[in-house]
């Protein structure tokens, strides 16, 4: 190519490019003298990646999320705020405060609005466009907007974080619109600014009261007792209210507060609730067991019983923490009181269950010995007899002895048993009297059951197992008797030292030493119920308020 046509060529690309500029400029001259807000432009174009749907390109993480990523979590859907594939994610383990922006360059100076659908699950989301912010309502998938006003060509929006705890937030679907420079533009964005932050406000003011309302219902749940903390919370809302002159980010913060308090006023009164519930079911153990149960249990049981209607009653003087840990000492208790004496309390039942071959006879006679032999002895899947209480699963056990027949015996034996405390259970049923329940030397004669469902009962031996010893058990008559039965559902439990409790301090002598409803020590009487015990065992309760 000579050197004519280059130059030649040079000028007609140096003139299409500055034609390009002017029409650009002449453009935005254009829109800032012919837009108004009755025909406004869309600028969404002028967005990198707006929705998402191709990457994060143009937008800076200034704040430091921990997650910033486009995802495509398809719960957080809802067809229209967020949409398509994609959207934007972010997520951070505490509190944060700052942006993920895009500035937007070379635009006709004038009124914008910047429109995104948020969702957040804890307050601090927050829309913006250059200095206006818009708050996001937790919990409410929605679009907001934000209204600026440009003069240097130059927009920056995005996502504004004031969160001061873990958090989060979803963002997805920007947009820009442009209203125009004209005068109408310029009072449209100053009634709308003024009007959207009263709008925001009232949202905000209206999540306040919200909490207010959840808080009050619970304090009135528990009497009005012990959230000091929550009712003083409470009067500030109110008066923060009703006064009408805190910013967005002061109310935020009073709702955060308040629900920190809500969630851990929830905490106490579900353990309050447990305990009331748990206090109706020890008091009918105690008399289930009164005159067949350990009287060591039943006094240990009773003095729990006074523990838990103290921790109760007296509210204002107990923590979560103690009443869950009566509570669980009573589910403890509750499965000791109808143990034997010879069981301990620092034993816990290990189920071993497995040992059994069939035990539910699932699997029809294997592993169990017919011997000497009942006339019937075959499982079967009569379902009268399954009542879904005694007797479960598709088979039991039929038993059959003609009159002046024979005695019989259904059992099966394990070997090699660790020594120890065990109890060996079936359910058993028997139309006449004779049958009886055995485990080695133990028996228990079964009476006569009902005549219609549900048939049988569950019956239960404790035993111990020496060292070599064998566990032979099962059903059998120990005569000859006519009868029809049937037995399921073995199970065989054993009972072993638990290592993981820890034991009790033993008080100096002459000294009273101060304790928790939990068990744990305290240097001095404080605030709430204290336990003292001296040397010789006596215990007597202290109430400070």
């Amino acid at each position: 190519m000579n050197r004519a046509k280059l130059i030649s060529l040079t000028l007609a690309v140096l003139a299409i490019a500055t034609s390009q500029e002017l029409r650009a400029q002449s453009q935005d001259t254009d829109y800032e003298q012919t837009v108004t807000p009755k025909s406004p432009v869309d600028f969404t174009s002028r967005i990198q990646y707006p929705d998402f749907e191709q990457g994060l390109t143009g937008w800076v993480n200034e704040a430091g999320f921990v997650t910033f990523e486009r995802a495509s979590w398809n719960g957080v859907k809802d067809g229209k705020c967020i949409s398509g594939t994609y959207y934007l994610n972010l997520y951070h383990s505490s509190g944060l405060k700052g942006r993920v922006v895009q500035t937007v360059k070379d635009v006709p100076n004038g009124v914008y609005a910047v429109k995104a659908g948020v969702f957040t699950n804890t307050p601090g989301a927050n829309i913006f466009a250059g200095d206006n912010i818009v708050p996001a309502v937790v919990n409410a998938t929605q679009y907001y907007t934000a209204y600026a006003l440009v003069e240097d060509s130059t927009l920056e929006l995005g996502y504004y974080s004031t969160h001061e705890k873990d958090f989060w937030s979803v963002v997805d679907n920007f947009s820009l619109t442009y209203y125009g420079n004209g005068d109408d533009a310029r009072q449209l964005y100053q009634e709308v600014s003024g009007a959207q932050e009263a709008e925001a406000l009232d949202k905000i003011y209206g999540c306040l009261m919200e909490a207010v309302d959840i808080a009050e219902a619970l304090l009135d749940d528990l009497g009005g007792k012990y959230f000091d903390d929550l009712a003083a919370e409470v009067r500030m809302a109110r008066e923060m209210f009703e006064r009408q002159q805190a910013t967005a980010l002061e109310i935020e913060a009073q709702i955060a507060r308040l629900n920190e308090l809500i969630s851990t006023g929830r905490q106490f009164k579900e353990a309050h609730d447990q305990l009331g519930k748990l206090l109706g079911e020890l008091r009918e153990g105690i008399a289930k067991y009164k005159d067949a149960g350990s009287p060591r249990r039943l006094a240990r049981a009773a003095q729990l019983l006074e523990d838990m209607q103290d921790a109760y009653y007296y509210i204002d003087l107990t923590t979560t923490e103690e009443m869950n840990s009566l509570a669980t000492r009573c589910k403890n208790m509750l499965e000791q009181l109808p143990l034997p004496d010879f069981i301990d309390d620092d034993e816990k039942a290990e189920d071993c269950t497995r040992l059994i071959t069939n035990p539910g006879f699932e699997n029809g006679s294997n592993g169990w010995v017919n011997d000497p032999i009942f006339d019937d002895c075959k499982p079967t899947n009569w379902a009268t007899m399954i009542d879904g209480t005694y007797m479960t699963g598709s088979y039991y056990m039929n038993l059959f002895c003609p009159a002046n027949y024979h005695a019989g015996s259904l059992h099966q034996t394990i070997t090699r048993l660790p020594p120890g405390k065990y109890h060996v259970g079936a359910s058993v049923f028997s139309n006449r009297a004779g049958l009886v329940f055995f485990a080695n030397d133990h028996e228990v004669a079964i009476p006569i059951g009902p005549s219609s469902a549900p048939y049988g009962r569950f019956f239960g031996i404790y035993l111990e197992v020496a060292e070599g010893e064998t566990l032979t058990f099962g059903v059998r008559t120990n005569e000859a008797v006519e009868f029809w039965g049937a037995v399921d559902d073995f199970t065989l439990t054993r009972y072993v030292k638990d290592t993981t409790g820890i034991l009790p301090l033993q008080a100096d002598a002459g000294k009273e030493d101060i304790y928790t409803l939990t068990g744990a020590r305290k240097d001095s009487v404080g605030k709430g119920i204290s336990i003292l015990r001296t040397s010789d065992g006596r215990t007597r309760k202290v109430f400070t308020k």
